[in-house]
């Protein structure tokens, strides 16, 4: 690749808002997909401050019109897309008996149906240019999530797209690859019962998450394709009981 042209999806804030920093930082031209208020607009203008090449792209992930309108701006606007990242998985808490099927269908729309629009947008761009893709999922990706159906379903759904996705295109040259992220500080969804089960003893900084996305998306890793990669201080190897 003579040029990386990022399209980043769930860039306005954390994780997301972390890798493109990184990946602008290393010299790409960024575009950043987020809904409209979720601070893609700051985030890029920040960027362009700072002399990137920043485009903001506001939409809705649950919208295949929204997402194809990024893509084509961010490709009008750059000539290509050569690495995209969907850092987008919303999930609802909720047991079986009170989750409601509205809440399930949302949060498949806005996660595993999203990593699809996206990917089915962006593989032409990809293909063209024998590019990377990376989608961040939580630790529900590979293990249970109690009292969270939902998001085991969409995680679990995610994980075993893109690494299809990688099994089926990387003869072709492109890479596709998955972040399971344990919790990240700032998050602010009462994750913080889990702090307990994390040997790090703390939770993840966004840009300790970006630059697991940033080695998969570089040449670094040329011969890593169709994996998952865990970013959660040590807390799916097992059972962790803290010393007293």
């Amino acid at each position: 690749m003579d040029r990386e042209i990022a399209f980043i999806v769930g860039a306005g804030s954390g994780t997301g808002l972390a890798t493109a920093r990184l990946l602008a930082d290393r010299g790409a031209a960024v575009a950043l997909f987020d809904r409209r208020d979720a601070g893609a607009e700051e985030a890029a203008a920040k960027l362009g401050a700072g002399g990137a090449e920043a485009l903001a792209c506001e939409g809705d992930v649950a919208s295949t019109d929204d997402v194809r309108l990024a893509v084509d701006a961010t490709v009008a606007e750059f000539g290509s897309i050569t690495t995209v990242v969907f850092d987008s998985p919303t999930t609802f808490p909720g047991e079986l008996e009170h989750l409601d099927e509205g809440v399930w269908q949302a949060n498949l729309d806005r996660s595993l149906s999203g990593v699809y629009r996206v990917a089915r947008q962006t593989l032409p761009h990809l293909l063209a240019s024998r590019g990377t893709f990376v989608a961040v999922a939580s630790m529900a990706g590979v293990r249970t999530s109690y009292r969270e159906p939902a998001a085991a379903a969409a995680m679990h759904g995610i994980v075993g797209f893109v690494r299809t996705l990688g099994q089926d295109h990387g003869s072709k040259g492109v890479r596709f690859n998955v972040v399971c992220a344990g919790p990240i500080e700032g998050d602010g969804d009462g994750r913080e019962r889990r702090l307990a089960a994390i040997p790090a003893g703390r939770f993840a900084r966004p840009a300790e998450v970006a630059e697991v996305v940033g080695h998969l998306t570089s040449a670094d890793s040329s011969y890593t394709n169709a994996t998952v990669q865990t970013v959660d201080g040590g807390a799916g190897a097992g059972f962790f009981a803290p010393d007293d």
